[in-house]
């Protein structure tokens, strides 16, 4: 009832369900995507690492966030270089509908020259096949740049401490899920960086992280993409009260309306100085 009427129908993505427990269909344009690509390239701009190459563990439609990267990355020459696909369970595979529209869009950016690459079914007990490309990729070109949850980061960093690969001078662009210290540790041990990303299927880019943080899954509230404001809400029978987040969508290309609607997320929101170059564009306050 609320999909935006200004946007087209490019095709169909289904949200994580975080504050429903199942997925809800969300229809997704060009428009909407390119509108995003300023704050990713800034986000990337702030962290050092606009200039290396990009890989990213996500999944192929309904999945928004693999052919959501690749299409992004057309737009300012950063199309991910390598895109390694979860195997979550043995025999799962999308819908033939899903398979066809993502090998069509893998096609077509290809033949229009934005040299995406083919996704590559990677199970996650292999996950040091993505840390031994990161390394040798590090090496080649100064650093490297991967886009995936924070617990794929993990599984990652894990795999590669377990080899003794060092990751130094790579940066994880991870959301999805919190960003705990047992997670960030996780991920520093190995020499790579953790740059938080609070992304909403249905609203965009809402949070990137601070280069200057004063504590873990510390980000910038983008405020011209989202209003946010909060409301003490009680966890159903547990007699625990949170401060909840409700959002208003501001991007005229988002893909939903939403007006103070609950996501089910909470944290903390505060006005300060960090000195980082987020704030030198505005971006004052910080959410966790």
């Amino acid at each position: 009832s609320f999909a935006n009427p200004l946007t087209a129908k490019g095709y169909a993505t289904e949200t994580g369900g975080t504050s429903s427990g199942t997925a809800s269909r969300v229809n997704t344009d060009v428009d909407n995507l390119w509108s995003t690509v300023p704050h990713l390239m800034l986000m990337r701009q702030v962290h050092g690492v606009l200039a290396y190459p990009f890989g990213i563990w996500r999944g192929p439609l309904p999945d928004p966030t693999g052919v959501g990267n690749v299409l992004r990355g057309v737009a300012h020459g950063g199309t991910p270089e390598r895109w390694f696909s979860p195997a979550v369970e043995q025999g799962f595979t999308p819908t033939l509908k899903n398979r066809l529209a993502t090998a069509y869009i893998v096609l077509m950016t290809r033949w229009l020259g934005g040299g995406c690459p083919w996704p590559e079914p990677l199970p996650l007990d292999q996950a040091v096949v993505s840390a031994r490309w990161g390394e040798q990729t590090a090496r080649e070109h100064g650093g490297v740049t991967f886009g995936m949850s924070v617990s794929l980061a993990v599984r990652v960093c894990v795999a590669a401490y377990e080899e003794g690969i060092d990751l130094g001078g790579a940066v994880f662009m991870s959301g999805g899920e919190p960003a705990t210290a047992a997670r960030e540790a996780a991920i520093s041990r190995t020499g790579a960086r953790l740059a938080p990303v609070y992304i909403s299927s249905d609203m965009g880019p809402v949070g990137h992280g601070c280069a200057n943080p004063a504590e873990v899954g510390d980000q910038h509230l983008l405020e011209d993409c989202v209003a946010l404001i909060q409301h003490p809400r009680e966890i159903l029978d547990t007699g625990v009260e949170v401060d909840a987040f409700y959002f208003t969508s501001l991007r005229p290309a988002a893909a939903t309306i939403l007006l103070n609607a609950e996501s089910d997320d909470y944290g903390k929101i505060e006005k300060r100085s960090c000195g980082c170059a987020f704030e030198e564009l505005g971006y004052h306050r910080h959410i966790t």
